[in-house]
């Protein structure tokens, strides 16, 4: 039962003081949430657990609306060490949780976009690991699976590595390269001619994060050419 309730919890909850000390805690509460909160309540009384604790829930407002919450249930001893009642405070991570709920559904669309589509592409790191690679890509190079690519490092699958150095030089100097004319070795050893556009991902802060780009076999046409 609620002893006392402050009055950012009858705000958030929406309800007066009154009816929330007429209440039960789990009237309010998730279903699913109520037996980890009472676990927990349990375990930190007999000693067996932590005597703080935190859990995911969420909350029954007053007009039928449902909010996420983090709940921190805190015990509270008397002066001769007997579980006296339990401190909750309770924060509010709605508007969080929708944020990295579309921040997932944003990163599950890119990554079947990524892995679908009919075009080479790659992500690395600005020491050479592989980082990514879509079936596209591990098809033009010959690999059945990204773990056996990301064994190697970007610079492993140039033919001439003065090519590697000034792809490097110029990303690090422009932020970008376009239609970079490179040869790179498939696992079987044979050559091919590619054009390799990619550009640089950087945190806010603004160091670099990785390389990501695309891959265009060019190889029929080189070849035309000589």
């Amino acid at each position: 039962k609620f002893l006392k309730v402050n009055r950012a919890l009858r705000e958030l909850l929406g309800r007066p003081a009154e009816a929330l000390l007429s209440m039960n805690w789990q009237a309010l509460t998730d279903p699913d949430a109520i037996e980890e909160a009472e676990m927990g309540m349990a375990a930190a009384i007999e000693g067996t657990g932590e005597d703080s604790f935190s859990l995911t829930t969420r909350y029954l407002t007053v007009d039928g609306s449902t909010i996420v919450a983090l709940a921190t249930f805190t015990l509270i001893r008397d002066s001769a060490n007997n579980a006296s009642r339990f401190l909750c405070q309770v924060t509010d991570i709605t508007d969080s949780m929708a944020a990295q709920e579309v921040l997932r559904s944003s990163e599950q669309r890119y990554r079947n976009l990524f892995e679908r589509i009919p075009v080479a592409l790659y992500r690395s790191a600005p020491d050479g690991e592989i980082l990514a690679a879509n079936p596209a890509l591990l098809g033009m190079m010959g690999f059945q699976s990204i773990d056996d690519l990301a064994a190697l490092e970007a610079h492993d699958v140039y033919v001439d590595q003065s090519e590697r150095s000034r792809w490097v030089d110029r990303i690090e100097r422009d932020g970008a390269v376009m239609d970079f004319e490179e040869q790179l070795r498939r696992k079987d050893g044979t050559v091919f001619w590619c054009q390799d556009s990619a550009r640089t991902v950087r945190a806010t802060d603004g160091t670099v994060l990785y390389y990501e780009g695309a891959i265009i076999n060019i190889d029929a046409r080189k070849r035309a050419q000589q």
